[in-house]
């Protein structure tokens, strides 16, 4: 689970890093981490220039596999994307013991 979660929250920041920003003016992102005995869930939030998750191509796979995919093939796992153009990203992930 640890290994999942980090991998999507490295491919959510890596993300912000590459796209958020735009020339005339850089993105900030915040990090929040909540768990407790059952649970963990991590927000990866930015307020960098967005987009539309629809209009990603297939071939683009960072989001699908990298934070997606990974976290739905884990028992408990899940994550959620919440962007559009001119309103940031904002990327939950987590896990909920069953």
């Amino acid at each position: 689970m640890a290994t999942a979660l980090a991998a999507a929250v490295g491919e959510a920041l890596r993300n912000w890093q590459r796209h958020a920003g735009s020339p005339t003016r850089a993105a900030e992102c915040a990090v929040r981490v909540t768990a407790d005995a059952n649970s963990v869930r991590v927000d990866v939030m930015d307020d960098g220039v967005g987009f539309d998750p629809a209009s990603v191509p297939p071939d683009r796979i960072g989001l699908r596999a990298s934070i997606t995919d990974r976290l739905a093939e884990l028992p408990g796992g899940w994550s959620a994307i919440d962007a559009a153009p001119g309103r940031g990203c904002h990327v939950s992930a987590g896990w909920v013991a069953r």
